[in-house]
């Protein structure tokens, strides 16, 4: 064993020759001011992650910005919408009240003109001598009421409602 080891040859150490720094040339679209920016920033490919995850976030921010036009928008049709419809409702609430009112109206007026055709027609028939001798009352004034809790009610003295 003590032969092998003489006839191993030894490593052989090259170095190599160190290259010269290149001079930049100026044969590109870069200004001057480009090509010493360009001197002065970092060699590696960190730049170029910063510049994409700005943009990355920017269009995040983009996207974020565009929902919140589209609900802001959105929010203000439904908005619109809805106050729309309260009005139709509240109009057709005022309409249906003047239809019930109207019909309630006519009614009473009917109520009232058979009643006055009643005191006519029964004022007609009798003969000019009873009309003399007949004395109509008065009607009953409507006086305050005491209720017990100390309140005032209106209505007919003694009489009944129908």
């Amino acid at each position: 064993m003590e032969g092998d080891k003489d006839n191993v040859p030894l490593p052989v150490v090259t170095f190599f020759q160190p290259q010269a720094s290149q001079e930049p040339l100026l044969f590109s679209l870069f200004t001057g001011n480009e090509v010493a920016l360009r001197r002065f920033l970092p060699k590696s490919h960190i730049s170029n992650v910063i510049i994409r995850d700005n943009t990355s976030v920017q269009r995040v921010q983009e996207i974020k910005l565009k929902h919140l036009d589209n609900s802001k928008r959105k929010v203000g049709n439904y908005f619109e919408h809805m106050k729309k419809s309260f009005l139709h409702d509240q109009q057709n609430k005022m309409n249906r009240w003047k239809q019930q009112y109207s019909r309630y109206q006519r009614m009473l007026e009917k109520i009232d003109q058979r009643a006055m055709q009643e005191a006519t027609s029964n004022h007609l028939m009798l003969l000019p001598a009873q009309k003399s001798s007949l004395h109509v009352p008065k009607p009953k004034q409507k006086k305050k009421k005491k209720t017990p809790g100390g309140g005032v009610k209106w209505g007919d003295a003694g009489s009944t409602s129908f």
